[in-house]
């Protein structure tokens, strides 16, 4: 159950050495935040939802899995595919 929600409704998608965000959420989610860990390394990302959109990430990409140990801190803005840029991995 916690994986399936991870993946349908928050939309975490691991995909070989790499990882996008893809939610299905409800509209009126302004936005949510989660934490999830590739080996030693944890993920922080923070999913805003500015349009209030049930999908569609505004600048969709796949994110490289770095576990070194170090956090990382990820932005995801869902929209319109011209909308302001998600910022990558830190």
């Amino acid at each position: 159950m916690y994986r399936a929600g991870l993946e349908s409704i928050l939309g975490l998608q691991r995909q070989g050495a790499t990882f996008a965000i893809e939610p299905c959420v409800p509209q009126a989610w302004p936005a949510y935040s989660l934490i999830c860990r590739f080996g030693e390394s944890p993920y922080a990302i923070a999913v805003e939802n500015p349009l209030r959109r049930s999908r569609g990430v505004a600048k969709p990409f796949a994110i490289p899995i770095a576990e070194d140990g170090r956090r990382h801190e990820l932005r995801v803005v869902l929209g319109d595919r011209d909308a302001p840029p998600s910022s990558g991995p830190s």
